[in-house]
């Protein structure tokens, strides 16, 4: 079913282990090499740690569902995209999202974009599914991840700020 309006919009076409999210430009502001391996620890949630950026420390989050322990995260997650949050009047206003691949800028409208009624993967944080150009790719649901995210950051200060006033 092609999509039905006359909007195009620019997008960043990011791929994961199992399959790619695409997201607005507007929501991203840099793709970013690290230039170490990173000690990745995964609690429950989509946050895989923290990395520093220009001077700031930002927290890690992942798409996808597989399950990190306390070793050396593969080489795909060397690049990450700085992502700038919807929820601005919270904490964090950027994050990173992990990737396993440069992600590919993307001009979709009604032309090359179709609906994918019959999505290979079901997410947690799939807001839907498109196909475009041929590739398929989930929109997340960065609203729900973004609070997701600002739930652990509260309860990692609030056991932070336990453990200082023990």
């Amino acid at each position: 079913m092609p999509v039905e309006t006359n909007v195009s919009v620019n997008c960043l076409l990011i791929p994961l282990l199992r399959f790619s999210v695409v997201v607005p430009v507007s929501t991203t502001v840099e793709v970013y090499r690290l230039n170490r391996r990173v000690h990745w620890r995964r609690g429950n949630n989509c946050m895989l740690g923290e990395i520093q950026w220009r001077g700031q420390v930002l927290p890690v989050v992942t798409l996808d569902e597989v399950e990190y322990t306390n070793v050396d995260h593969p080489d795909h997650a060397a690049l990450v995209v700085i992502m700038r949050s919807l929820l601005s009047k919270t904490e964090p206003r950027l994050y990173a999202l992990s990737t396993c691949d440069v992600p590919k800028l993307l001009h979709v409208d009604a032309h090359n974009t179709d609906v994918a009624s019959n999505p290979s993967v079901s997410h947690a944080y799939a807001n839907g599914y498109l196909q475009v150009n041929g590739e398929s790719a989930m929109i997340p649901d960065l609203e729900k991840l973004e609070g997701v995210l600002t739930t652990a950051l509260r309860q990692q200060r609030a056991q932070r700020d336990a453990l200082v006033e023990a």
